[in-house]
């Protein structure tokens, strides 16, 4: 029989499993700005997100994030 060697799925603390979750929020934060800056009309539930990129960012940094 042949073994298959199966890669282990990373284990992550808390803390970057938070980091990782903000800096997705971030990510499509991002691109919403690009969408509104090219004149697309957006949800009011795509401005909120976009209100809350400050706290985002205060979290992050003090998650130790970039």
């Amino acid at each position: 029989t042949q073994h298959v060697l199966v890669p282990r799925h990373e284990v992550l603390s808390p803390e970057d499993k938070k980091r990782r979750a903000i800096v997705k929020k971030l990510t499509a934060i991002d691109q919403l700005k690009v969408k509104k800056a090219a004149g697309e009309k957006l949800e009011l539930t795509q401005h909120k997100k976009l209100e809350s990129e400050a706290e985002l960012r205060k979290e992050l940094a003090a998650l130790g994030g970039k």
